[in-house]
């Protein structure tokens, strides 16, 4: 029998599959939603109506299609913008974390639940809305949940490569303004999950935007981002969580 989602305030279609399915591609499970409720309009849902949402039952995580040379890690996708991410403005590390402590899951062989959200992360914390959190901020987070993380220094692109080509996803700290396309106004610090790489590009999940996996920029961009351009907000260049 199919699993139903009972609609909560403030809820969008986005916002719930990226958090009940975060294993599963959004658009694609936004279409079967759709097509499983006839939805006439899928920005018109209401409080309490009860939706059919067949990704609940699903197991398939849709990654980009790889060329030669690429690696692309299986890491659920969060955004700090949705529903379940709402309690502070700062919370692109929390995010983050979150994103790991569903890799860590599906690593593990268990599949990934909305708990714990960004927000029960960001309010253990103890800080206020809206602070900035450091890596020692992030470190403290996973818990029992796991991963266990460590703070790296320098985490250049050659280092991120041999993690990743270990099958560890990072979470990297880099200058937001230097990554082009541009999906806000936000220009400084900001943290990302690194995922993979190419020949040519980086890929890394962007939490600050609904539905920003696998994201793609070159190398050479990237390395700037992370590096010599984080100098401009007062960070450290080339900082980053590893799992231990």
């Amino acid at each position: 029998m199919p699993k139903v989602y009972v609609v909560q305030p403030n809820d969008t279609l986005w916002g719930i599959v990226t958090s009940q399915c975060p294993e599963v591609s959004p658009q694609k499970a936004i279409n079967e939603i759709v097509k499983a409720n006839n939805l006439a309009n899928p920005n018109l849902i209401l409080v309490d109506q009860q939706l059919i949402v067949p990704c609940l039952d699903e197991e398939e995580v849709v990654l980009p299609q790889p060329l030669d040379g690429t690696i692309l890690l299986n890491v659920p996708y969060f955004s700090q913008n949705d529903t379940n991410s709402n309690y502070s403005s700062t919370d692109c590390g929390p995010t983050c974390v979150r994103m790991l402590i569903g890799w860590n899951r599906i690593k593990n062989g268990l599949k990934d639940t909305i708990k714990p959200t960004v927000n029960e992360l960001c309010k253990q914390n103890g800080k206020p809305p809206n602070v900035l959190m450091g890596f020692d901020d992030l470190i403290a987070m996973t818990g029992d949940l796991g991963p266990d993380l460590d703070y790296w220094s320098p985490a250049n692109i050659q280092w991120i490569k041999s993690e990743i080509q270990q099958q560890r996803p990072v979470i990297s700290l880099c200058h937001y303004g230097t990554i082009k396309p541009a999906l806000s106004s936000w220009t400084k610090g900001h943290f990302v999950v690194i995922v993979g790489y190419s020949p040519t590009e980086i890929y890394f999940h962007d939490p600050n935007c609904l539905g920003s996996p696998y994201r793609s920029v070159p190398q050479a961009v990237f390395d700037c981002a992370i590096g010599p351009d984080n100098l401009i907000d007062g960070n450290g260049a080339y900082q980053a969580l590893r799992v231990a």
